[in-house]
């Protein structure tokens, strides 16, 4: 077993630190910025590896923005909206947002994805006996998910359940 960690102090520490990080997963500049800060490393320390990662192409917000989006909508059959907001809490740039999105949504159908949510989530708690709380209780799983209140309302008549949306839908803030 390992003792405590000691935070990076020279940028090659810290970037080895961030080569690892990467290694592992991936991460927005923002994030492994503040990675590296939880670590220890000064601040501008840790704007000066991610500088130097961003310049060699090892990390790529807009390359991460599409690779999260897709695994997102295809894996777990989030909406636009879940995937939008968690992609700005990682702090990726708007631009960089708006072309995953477009992309990843140009290749999957946002309503398929909706559909196959309410297939499995059927499935699960069996479509007899549905009660209008089990319902209430979907459509919020949907919203949450970052599915838009009308494609709800939309899918759940398709499936013949009972709809009782009163929910605002997402913003764009």
């Amino acid at each position: 077993m390992s003792g405590p960690r000691k935070p990076p102090r020279t940028e090659a520490e810290a970037y080895d630190l961030a080569l690892r990080a990467l290694a592992r997963r991936s991460y927005s500049a923002f994030q492994l910025e503040q990675y590296l800060q939880q670590r220890g490393a000064p601040p501008e320390l840790a704007r000066q590896v991610v500088r130097r990662l961003l310049r060699e192409r090892l990390l790529d917000d807009a390359r991460f923005a599409r690779q999260f989006a897709f695994e997102r909508a295809t894996g777990r059959q989030q909406g636009h909206w879940r995937i939008l907001h968690e992609l700005r809490r990682r702090g990726v740039a708007p631009a960089h947002i708006q072309a995953a999105l477009s992309e990843v949504f140009s290749e999957t159908d946002e309503r398929e994805l909706l559909h196959r949510r309410i297939e499995r989530w059927l499935r699960q708690r069996g479509h007899a006996r549905l009660e209008p709380r089990h319902v209430a209780s979907l459509q919020r799983a949907l919203l949450r998910a970052g599915f838009d209140a009308q494609r709800i309302r939309d899918a759940l008549d398709a499936f013949d359940l009972p709809v009782k949306l009163e929910a605002p839908e997402p913003t764009e803030e």
